[in-house]
């Protein structure tokens, strides 16, 4: 008996210059990782995990010396105190070793890009963001009879345009390994599509900055589509949710204390949760039929009263000058009509509907679009009543008197 506490209190000190040495080897990989050397801090995890199997930093080391498998973790931003900010987990999905530094830089401008957003710019102060630098063994999304080895098991899910999803349990895994986390991760999948987001994840194909804020929205916020465009094939009934209710009464919805607080931007809009609802608005070939009416009763006797106005031999002229008149009538007006009806929506709704991005505009910014097209015809009516003060003013002015 006094020979085994002999021979354990011989073996103690070096178990635990052991542990002590491993600890530090762990340290230095994990300082290489965050400097993105990862070529050498994977060589020292190996290292690690073959000289101290039995310790706790060798176990870590053996972890992440998996194929695929999570390398280390760098603050981004750090507002504050994890106690009391919210901690953002930027990761990807995908990146093999050769790809780690342009996702990388993918992380590194996610930050400016919740600036940009009105809404995060606000409250960009209370958001630390810290990247999680993942190495997958494969580039790919499983789907379609193909499947990849990679970091979060990227999947293409069962919606109609095939939109992206993960493993939500490799997910967790992963934050368990970054510091002060609040299980609020944004992934991003170099080949997915589309995004996906809930409970805390949100899940981005590829990069798109529109996608991430939305994603986000549903994974931070718990919020709901907003949009009537259908994902599914069955879709089910509609749920009571932050943002979205079955029911169009304004004093039973789930936000009806911002409605009765008279807020000048929040209402009940039709259309929510991949459903379509009925609305009513002009048939596009009503429209055009108003149009060519409009255009055949004016603007052709306009343009004859004009021409029989001047003399023969001068009215090729004067069409000349009527038509670049006309043709800069309507690109001022144009730019000035969209100008006005756009005023009120956000900066990336804008983008997208001059065409330079996104694929769809929420039931909110119909309405505010909406509204603003309907200041944009009173503001046009009102021109054209002012033209109309002006002819008649000129038409009733005396003619002047013959030549002598």
């Amino acid at each position: 008996m006094k020979l085994l506490l002999a021979a354990a209190c011989a073996l103690a000190p070096l178990l635990q210059d052991a542990e002590t040495e491993a600890k530090t080897m762990l340290e230095r990989a994990e300082s290489l990782a965050r400097a993105e050397r990862f070529d050498e801090a994977r060589t020292l995890y190996r290292q690690l995990a073959s000289k101290f199997p039995s310790t706790a930093a060798g176990a870590v080391g053996a972890r992440r010396s998996e194929p695929s498998a999570f390398l280390g973790w760098k603050d981004l931003v750090r507002a504050g105190p994890s106690s009391n900010r919210v901690d953002v987990v930027l990761m990807g999905d995908g990146y093999t070793l050769e790809h780690m530094k342009t996702f990388d830089r993918l992380a590194d401008d996610v930050p400016r890009l919740f600036e940009r957003q009105k809404t995060f710019r606000e409250y960009g102060s209370y958001l630390n963001f810290a990247r999680a630098d993942l190495v997958s063994a494969e580039n790919g999304v499983d789907g379609f009879g193909r499947v990849y080895e990679t970091a979060l098991g990227g999947r293409v899910t069962g919606t109609i345009a095939g939109h992206v999803g993960i493993d939500r349990t490799k997910v967790a895994a992963m934050l368990a390994e970054v510091p002060d986390n609040d299980d609020l991760a944004v992934v991003f999948v170099r080949q997915g599509v589309l995004g996906t987001g809930g409970r805390g994840i949100a899940v981005v194909g590829g990069t798109d900055a529109r996608t991430t804020i939305h994603e986000f929205g549903h994974a931070f916020a718990g919020l709901s589509d907003e949009y009537d465009a259908q994902q599914v094939v069955h879709p089910g009934p509609v749920r009571n949710g932050i943002n979205v209710s079955s029911t169009p009464d304004p004093t039973k919805v789930p936000w009806a204390h911002w409605i009765a607080a008279k807020n000048p931007v929040v209402g009940v809009y039709e259309g929510g949760m991949g459903k379509e609802e009925v609305t009513q608005f002009v048939e596009d070939s009503d429209c055009l039929l108003m149009l060519g009416c409009g255009i055949g009763s004016f603007v052709t006797p306009n343009n004859a009263s004009i021409l029989q106005s001047v003399r023969p031999q001068r009215r090729g002229i004067a069409n000349g000058v009527r038509s670049t008149l006309q043709n800069a009538g309507i690109m001022v007006g144009t730019a000035l009509t969209l100008g006005v009806a756009m005023a009120q929506l956000p900066e990336d709704s804008q983008r997208m509907i001059l065409g330079h991005s996104g694929t769809g505009l929420s039931a909110f910014d119909v309405a505010l679009l909406t509204r603003g097209a309907r200041y944009a015809l009173l503001m046009l009516a009102l021109c054209c009543v002012s033209g109309a003060v002006l002819i008649a003013k000129t038409c009733l002015r005396p003619a002047p008197p013959p030549p002598a």
